[in-house]
């Protein structure tokens, strides 16, 4: 996508897209990609070896794919750290398969937005939506300076993060020793460069699931948070601390009797509770 649309000589993108047997999903966003009124998107797709349709899918959007590869890795950060090495753009969004940009001008508007932020700005995001089907479940928006998620300093969710790709440079920008919060880490060593830059856009619509929010690897989660709090210095206070190991022991308790679907319709109920 280097040519046409309604985009002039400025801001270009890079969108990084790690997928595994997900051909249905891959279709989704490729449309999204599609649609885009802005063109100066070079999209890279780092798929795991799937075996699945989903490299049919790769190939019926070649027009929109600048560059691809399929090859066993060791996980979702393994496959962006490849992914990396063809980066061209001035900016980068990774985006999950199955994850939507929000509008036909999402790019157009971001790229405007971006054309004005001063040179040393590396991070920018705007707001990400999580859909069910019809139902909006939850919108991450403005992060306010200083405050908490449950577990870590507030972060804007990836799915609406720009990163300069200065930031993306080098031999393996996420470690991999991180099963599940290497992004996280990622964002914590970049906000310590500056100000994230936020902008009142919305970027994309995303289906709830995830790894990090899988039941399943609640406690891989619960040790990999903490041990990023001891290799950042993040300490968290104690009572949040104790509250957190609570927490995720008793939603991984519920995910072992009960089973997946019990632990989703609990923090459903609890998003309905909280508005």
């Amino acid at each position: 996508m280097q040519a046409g649309g309604l985009c002039k000589p400025g801001v270009r993108f890079t969108v990084i897209t790690s997928t595994l047997n997900c051909a249905q999903a891959l279709a989704a966003t490729a449309s999204s990609i599609r649609t885009q009124s802005y063109r100066r998107v070079q999209w890279v797709i780092a798929d795991g070896g799937s075996q699945d349709s989903t490299i049919d899918v790769i190939r019926q959007n070649a027009e929109i794919v600048s560059h691809w590869f399929s090859q066993a890795d060791s996980g979702i950060y393994d496959a962006w750290n490849r992914a990396c090495q063809f980066i061209d753009g001035d900016w980068v969004l990774f985006l999950g398969a199955g994850d939507l940009l929000a509008h036909a001008d999402t790019l157009e508007r971001i790229a405007a937005e971006l054309a004005t932020v001063p040179l040393e700005t590396t991070i920018a995001y705007g707001n990400v939506e999580q859909w069910s089907g019809s139902r909006r479940l939850y919108r991450y928006g403005r992060i306010a300076p200083g405050s908490w998620e449950l577990h870590r300093p507030a972060l804007p969710a990836h799915q609406g993060v720009f990163q300069r790709t200065s930031l993306l440079k080098g031999d393996g920008p996420f470690d991999v020793s991180y099963t599940v919060a290497a992004d996280t880490k990622f964002l914590l060593q970049a906000s310590r460069l500056g100000e994230m830059y936020y902008m009142d856009i919305d970027v994309c619509h995303m289906e709830p699931g995830g790894v990090s929010a899988n039941p399943k690897n609640a406690l891989t989660v619960m040790h990999e948070a903490l041990r990023l709090q001891h290799e950042l210095g993040h300490p968290m206070p104690l009572p949040r601390r104790a509250w957190y190991v609570f927490r995720t022991a008793v939603k991984y308790l519920i995910f072992r009797l009960s089973g997946r679907r019990v632990v989703a319709a609990v923090a459903n109920a609890k998003r309905r509770l909280a508005g």
